[in-house]
């Protein structure tokens, strides 16, 4: 295999003798963390969640709150510190939640070695658990500014949760490593980009309760006007050097959400010193992936634009060329295919020793990662030194919940089974009609089953929650509709009468043959029998608003 760094050493990887003991974010070290809490203080910390619905800005001011815990880590006891949950859709779960731990919170200055927060990621979307780490190590090594990560076994009141990435919280501690001030702005974008209708999606995480967002509003103007737009004046308001960095490390890495592959998970520092802005990554939980699920058209596999700033810059030669030239030097002296192989095999086995995770899921998404290391070179290549290609115009996102809506009312009977029926029209009882399209389907044939929510697809965003997959299928096409509804299981038991739809309690997906529906589905669920033991069933019904097809 053809690769141009020749050592660890060279790379820049760090070696497990190089480790300093003290360093939380060593990259071969698994911190041992048991988390004790009050029951009711868990369950509270473990089936919060945010509001539902498509509103994201006011989605991400609503935070979440801490509880009091005492906390053991490597068998350093820490009392009275904060744990609350964290994440925004994908990793918010009840099951294995991601969690923040305050450790001065209720302690003015209580540390552990040097930080006064640790944040715990479930690594949801990842099954070979290492993909964070490898993604962070990536980054630092290209020069991106960013967080560190390494590992941390979890429990919670003796409850194993598994092996989580400890990645180094975006806080004013890290803004003062990475830019030698903290008083500047730091903003967070939650599917938010630099457009007038999605700019408050950038929201301010510190610094800028008593400031404009001066800087955000003339870049979003500038990138709006017609024409080309100025290298210069963007240089103005952006660390344009770091920027590519950042957006060649994405698609390189295939981080598909992100801000250049989805418009999400990036967090932006406006530096105290020169008023610019620094992108900086975030969330790599699912990389190795390009497209990624949300772009269905084929796009080139050396760039990514779906971010406007990306998308404006790429319409310039000039701007091509330094992106190809940093690719050139990433692909050079930061991509080593036997390196990263080499640490991705060590870091799981590392992981494999303490994981509770399914093995079967984790070594299905390691082989797909060997064969994405293996293959990329080449791809990229293959574009950067031929024609440079244009960034195709994706048009809107039908996959989220916008606008013409349509409505989904039924019922069901849904027997719960240990696996998926052969036959899901055989299986069960339901009954569903559709309003609001041009012209709404007729229905013919209904199924509905229950199962416990498996390791792939989209269900595996919900690992462990019971899935209701409700069918129809159309009297005049034949066409297959499903309602593939996971529910959170600390949430339903025999005395749960109704639920939300709103990501969180329940996450409810349409699917109208190749057509899917997977954000913005909002309503409510209704319960008249809930048994999930062998022989019981889920009955009930449901009213489902979201975007018509």
């Amino acid at each position: 295999m053809k690769h141009f760094s020749l050592s660890l050493l060279i790379l820049g990887l760090p070696l497990l003798a190089q480790q300093p003991k003290a360093d939380p974010f060593a990259i071969d070290r698994i911190l041992t963390i048991n988390i004790q809490m009050s029951a009711d203080d868990w369950k509270y910390v473990r089936t919060s969640h945010r509001k539902g619905g498509d509103d994201f800005a006011a989605f991400a001011e609503d935070a979440y709150e801490y509880r009091r815990a005492d906390v053991s880590i490597d068998g350093v006891k820490i009392g009275s510190v904060g744990v609350r949950k964290k994440g925004f859709i994908g990793s918010a779960l009840s099951t294995r939640p991601s969690l923040k731990i305050n450790f001065d919170k209720y302690v003015k200055g209580q540390q552990f070695e040097g930080l006064e927060m640790l944040t715990l990621n479930n690594n949801n979307q990842d099954k070979s658990m290492v993909q964070s780490v490898i993604a962070y190590d990536f980054f630092r090594r290209a020069g991106v500014p960013g967080s560190r990560a390494g590992f941390a076994h979890v429990t919670v009141n003796g409850e194993d949760l598994g092996v989580y990435t400890n990645v180094e919280s975006v806080d004013k501690a890290l803004m003062q490593r990475l830019f030698g001030n903290s008083n500047g702005i730091l903003y967070e974008g939650y599917a938010g980009d630099l457009t007038a209708e999605q700019s408050a999606r950038i929201v301010e995480k510190s610094g800028g309760k008593d400031q404009n967002r001066d800087r955000i509003k003339e870049l979003t103007a500038l990138l709006a006007a017609p024409g080309p737009v100025s290298l210069a004046k963007v240089r103005d308001y952006v660390e344009l050097d770091s920027f590519l960095k950042l957006w060649v490390s994405e698609v390189l890495i295939g981080h598909w959400d992100s801000y250049s592959g989805n418009r999400n998970n990036y967090y932006v520092y406006q530096d105290a010193k020169t008023q610019k802005l620094n992108f900086l990554p975030w969330g790599p939980d699912s990389v190795f992936n390009d497209p990624g699920p949300f772009i269905s058209r084929p796009v080139p596999k050396s760039v990514k634009a779906v971010g406007v700033l990306c998308r404006r810059l790429w319409e310039l030669p000039a701007v091509r060329t330094l992106y190809r030239a940093e690719m050139a030097r990433q692909l050079e002296g930061v991509w080593n295919e036997d390196a990263m192989l080499a640490r991705i095999a060590q870091l799981q086995g590392n992981v494999a020793k303490v994981t509770t995770a399914n093995k079967a899921a984790a070594t299905a998404n390691t082989e797909m990662i060997v064969s994405f290391v293996k293959a990329r070179r080449a791809e990229v290549m293959k574009e950067i030194t031929g024609v440079v290609p244009d960034w195709p115009d994706l048009g809107d996102r039908p996959i989220m919940g916008i606008g013409q809506q349509m409505v989904i009312s039924g019922t069901f009977e849904a027997p719960f089974l240990a696996a998926a029926p052969a036959n899901p029209f055989g299986t069960g009882s339901a009954a569903f009609k559709v309003t609001g399209m041009k012209t709404n389907p007729v229905f013919q044939r209904f199924g509905a089953s229950t199962v416990i929510s498996g390791s792939v697809g989209l269900e595996g965003i919900r690992e462990g929650y019971p899935l209701l997959n409700v069918m129809g299928m159309e009297e005049a096409t034949n066409k297959v509709w499903v309602l593939s509804i996971v529910i959170d299981p600390y949430r339903l038991d025999e005395k749960t009468t109704s639920l939300p739809v709103d990501h969180f309690e329940v996450w409810a997906r349409v699917i109208e043959g190749t057509n899917t529906r997977i954000f913005g589905v909002t309503g409510e669920m209704k319960f008249s029998g809930v048994s999930l033991k062998a022989g019981g069933k889920l009955a009930g019904s449901f009213t489902l608003t979201t975007a018509a097809f």
